[in-house]
């Protein structure tokens, strides 16, 4: 008798196989975890044997005998510079480490090598920050404290703010064109700057390293959103011959909102001035801005006047995109002050910054696009902008160094 197999048994099979593979992989992830913890227990109990055993030769005066253990367990090989050291050791907890670098730094000192011993000085100082690291901590405590201090060198945080654009015209566009003098510059739009309608915000993310104790670098890529505004008024007079003479008028009143979204990526120098709580500071570098979205809002008033009779209406249109207008990218600089304060675990913070995009932000191949010259009857001028952004910042540190005074 032939057996098929069908569909149905096919499906079982399939799932009883996936459930297999499922349980094995769990497996093997259990015994990787375990076999890790086996390996990393064993060499935590290393490790504290070597120091147990450095902290019994220094106890006995043998000085070189801490330094030859060190040599041959912890250095990276007997040609490395001192301080370079092995991949194992680094993955040793920090108490072990402490008791080793304590053992170590003495009798560096009193073999009279303080050189090499500020090395060890200085790594005891990011290993405890803040607590007692043993019996010999306290000898070496005041005159560690005396030569460095202890500062962040790697912190990561975030940033959210506000910011207000000024925006200025270098060269002036219109539809329309006076037919006679006028005495007045109907044609020419006005930027005008208002909290309102030129405040935007940016949220990104901060990177900073320390240099030096006074100097470090760091990248702030922020999600920026910029606006500003203009206005723009045709007036357009001609005479009708009717029974009499009537004087008609056109006026076409419109207002612009542009809003701007950008990927900005800024690289500063930050230059520190003081070394307490509260850090004042000053910043200089550049920036790319990238083009993410572009969009404006028309608020458009047509008056008109027939003879005696005069009538108005307004039009608001939104989320007209403009993309296409403005530039993909643009390089600027960047110019700001702000104050840290160190709170515990966190560096807290404010900063006010000054950028200028550099160039004409219009696209002048698209200036005269029908969608918004034909819409709208408008066209963009040349345009420069700057702005002013205010940020609040949170940091946390992720590594430590000893600075010297």
């Amino acid at each position: 008798m032939k057996m098929i197999c069908t569909p149905k048994r096919k499906s079982v099979r399939l799932q009883y196989i996936w459930l297999f593979t499922f349980l094995l992989l769990i497996a093997s992830i259990a015994f990787a975890q375990g076999s890790g913890k086996s390996k990393r227990a064993q060499l935590y109990e290393k490790f504290r044997g070597i120091a147990k055993e450095m902290e019994e030769a220094y106890d006995n005066g043998d000085l070189k005998r801490v330094i030859d253990l060190y040599n041959k367990y912890c250095r990276k090989d007997k040609n490395a510079r001192a301080g370079e050291e092995k991949k194992e050791f680094k993955k040793v907890k920090k108490e072990i480490r402490t008791n080793i670098y304590q053992c170590v730094a003495l009798s560096y000192n009193e073999l009279d090598n303080p050189e090499i011993a500020d090395i060890y000085i200085r790594r005891l100082l990011v290993l405890r920050r803040r607590e007692d690291t043993g019996d010999y901590w306290w000898s070496l405590r005041d005159t560690a404290k005396d030569k460095y201090y202890v500062a962040p060198r790697l912190l990561v945080g975030v940033k959210l703010g506000t910011n207000f654009t000024i925006a200025k015209s270098f060269n002036s566009y219109s539809i329309f064109e006076p037919v006679y003098e006028t005495g007045e510059d109907n044609y020419e739009k006005k930027y005008d700057f208002h909290f309102n309608h030129s405040r935007g915000t940016q949220l990104g993310i901060i990177v900073e390293y320390a240099l030096s104790k006074n100097l470090s670098i760091y990248i702030q890529p922020v999600l920026s959103m910029l606006k500003f505004q203009y206005k723009d008024s045709q007036y357009i007079e001609h005479s009708v011959q009717m029974e009499e003479n009537n004087l008609d008028s056109f006026t076409r009143d419109s207002t612009s909102r542009q809003t701007l979204h950008y990927i900005e990526i800024p690289l500063l120098l930050k230059y520190q001035l003081g070394r307490a709580k509260l850090k004042p500071y000053l910043q200089i570098g550049g920036f790319l801005s990238i083009m993410r979205s572009a969009y404006k809002m028309m608020s458009i008033k047509i008056t008109e006047v027939i003879g005696q009779y005069q009538g108005s209406s307004t039009t608001l249109i939104e989320d007209i995109p403009i993309k296409d207008h403005i530039t993909r990218s643009r390089s600027g600089f960047c110019l700001g002050a702000g104050i840290d304060y160190d709170a515990g675990d966190l560096r807290l913070g404010i900063e006010i910054n000054y950028k200028h995009l550099l160039g004409n932000i219009v696209n002048k191949d698209h200036r005269f696009d029908k969608d918004i010259l034909l819409g709208y009857y408008d066209v963009f001028d040349d345009i420069t902008i700057r702005n002013v952004e205010i940020s609040l910042k949170v940091l946390l540190p992720i590594s430590f160094k000893a600075f010297r005074r």
